[in-house]
């Protein structure tokens, strides 16, 4: 039996997708890596499993699939499993079913390994107030993708989302595109996924292949809808690099948000995100406003979480183990304590 087995990037795409299952048996089990952040950096390990099995002729190993792409977005499963390694050889639970794209979903529940959230009101973060926390976070050799799928259902065709992002002409195509400019980046690593032109296919590609993904700013609601629509769920949801929103891009990184009425959202409301984040609800736009404190308090009535208020020139960076960091300026609102 292999030790290490491979599969391409179309086929870790498939196991995504829930087109492509594994078998796995008592004898066979079967978890993941991903060759950048496990097999090249545990050789040592990988060649010491090799030679147990050659030196006892051990049928009984465990394969290692290890996803055959340079920049995986699919997290360490085998941690997900508490597989270990012991004296050279590995130790992994019995997987005695398929595993189809619900195991791969599993992963959530170590997410946030890699994964970095930036939530802004703006993408002018090449501003004063936000680049010297943003230099932080991006480098000359990020690949950027711009999910473009917040606008209003005024726009219903190729020619109405060209107007808006295409290149050279879109109205927001400069102002999300330019600032990367100063971070050291270049036009040519930055990628808009086109919601009427792009195959799913190219959709997802762009998605995989980049280390920064962009969340516009628009319709919180609609954006998911059509994030749904286009099957990019899954592939979002274990997206573990980095991930700014601005505005609705910002709310959709929640498990769940509300919304304070406005000129575009007359009624107060709760919505579902992409779930990266469920400790905390955030408010947009932050003015100090009476309306806006009334609904916030609202929310935490709701929800028990403490809601972060964004100002305009304010912004927070979520890191893993559940670390954060704000920038500009920010208010914090929560339930007083029970005694």
């Amino acid at each position: 039996m292999e030790i290490v087995r491979k599969i391409d990037r179309a086929q870790a795409q498939k196991l995504l997708d829930g087109s492509l299952s594994l078998k796995a048996s008592k004898d066979n089990p079967i978890f993941f890596s991903s060759r950048n952040t496990f097999a090249m950096e545990n050789r040592d390990q990988i060649q010491s499993m090799d030679k147990h099995k050659q030196e006892t002729n051990d049928e009984n190993d465990s394969v290692l699939l290890v996803i055959d792409d340079l920049n995986p977005n699919l997290d360490l499963f085998w941690q997900s499993q508490e597989c270990k390694w012991i004296h050279g050889k590995l130790s992994v639970p019995v997987l005695q079913s398929e595993l189809t794209a619900k195991d791969i979903l599993r992963i959530e529940e170590i997410n946030a390994k890699h994964r970095m959230n930036i939530l802004m009101n703006t993408s002018m973060y090449d501003e004063k107030w936000c680049y010297p926390a943003l230099k932080k976070v991006y480098r000359p050799t990020d690949r950027v993708c711009i999910l473009a799928f917040s606008f209003y259902d005024d726009t219903k065709n190729a020619q109405d989302w060209d107007r808006q992002f295409g290149a050279g002409r879109g109205i927001w195509y400069r102002a999300n595109t330019d600032p990367f400019l100063k971070f050291g980046l270049k036009k040519d690593q930055i990628v808009w996924v086109n919601f009427f032109e792009d195959s799913p296919e190219v959709m997802k590609n762009k998605i995989l292949n980049s280390s920064i993904l962009v969340l516009p700013g628009g319709a919180p609601d609609l954006m998911m809808k059509r994030i749904k629509e286009k099957k990019l769920t899954a592939i979002l949801k274990n997206y573990q690099q980095t991930i700014v929103g601005f505005s609705a891009g910002a709310m959709i990184q929640l498990k769940r948000y509300h919304i304070t009425p406005d000129e575009d959202y007359p009624d107060y409301g709760w919505y579902s995100g992409l779930g990266y984040l469920d400790d905390f609800d955030i408010e947009v736009h932050y003015q100090g406003s009476s309306h806006q404190k009334r609904h916030i308090e609202k929310a935490m009535d709701d929800s028990g979480l403490e809601v972060i208020a964004i100002y305009e020139k304010g912004g927070m960076i979520c890191e893993p183990k559940g670390k954060r960091s704000y920038f500009g300026q920010i208010d914090f609102f929560s339930l007083p304590e029970q005694k």
